[in-house]
């Protein structure tokens, strides 16, 4: 019975879609997506059925959907076509899809598919970590220790790192360790809450903090 009513619900949304709704278009992309991997076999999925996925998602994503456009950021950035998905993310982040925030401050903050914008970065890091992205707090931190795209500020890079920290991001946790363990940020050295912090680091698998506890060692 759960079968017959998924399977009436696919043709409601296949024929959404097909009269031209996104928002069906992108649903119908991840339908497609689901019967791929119960069709596929020995754990690969079904060809046919992603490539149907992909041309819906893309469809969706060209009508100006920005969860769709954020998805297929992810695509074609694996494809490494950088410039489309630094259009796509833009597009999407300007429409406000929140998870769209912090791809959009990486590529200006490297350089992907655009030039390298400090300020951009700085900005689009500001708006993900009010909107609670964990990552992007790090991130925010890190520039206003290192002065990017704004003024250097020790007492907000301590904010945002601290908060990251504690939020679990093992990178924020490497750097405020180091910042405790070496005096720097203008904190007070602490080499016991410094070291603890790293290794909590390293249990996350921060690659550095692993390192550093190595050569204490």
């Amino acid at each position: 019975m759960e079968k017959e009513n998924l399977q009436m619900i696919n043709e409601d949304i296949k024929r959404n879609a097909e009269f031209g709704d996104p928002v069906a278009m992108r649903e119908l992309s991840r339908e497609y997506l689901r019967e791929a991997k119960e069709c596929g076999m020995n754990g690969n999925l079904d060809e046919d059925l992603i490539e149907k996925a992909l041309d819906w998602m893309q469809e969706a994503a060209m009508k100006g959907d920005a969860e769709a456009q954020h998805e297929m950021a992810d695509v074609v950035r694996n494809e490494e076509d950088y410039e489309l998905s630094f259009e796509l993310e833009k597009n999407s982040a300007e429409q406000g899809f929140i998870p769209a925030y912090y791809n959009l401050a990486v590529h200006y903050r490297d350089g992907i598919g655009t030039e390298v914008n400090p300020e951009m970065a700085f900005y689009w890091y500001n708006k993900s970590a009010e909107s609670g992205n964990v990552e992007s707090k790090n991130s925010l931190g890190i520039c206003y220790l290192l002065g990017s795209g704004t003024e250097k500020d020790f007492e907000k890079a301590f904010f945002w790192i601290n908060q990251a920290a504690n939020e679990g991001s093992a990178n924020a946790k490497m750097r405020l360790g180091c910042a405790y363990a070496e005096g720097y940020m203008r904190l007070k050295v602490d080499e016991k809450k410094g070291w603890a912090l790293i290794q909590e680091a390293a249990d996350l698998g921060d690659q550095k903090a692993i390192e550093l506890i190595k050569q204490k060692k």
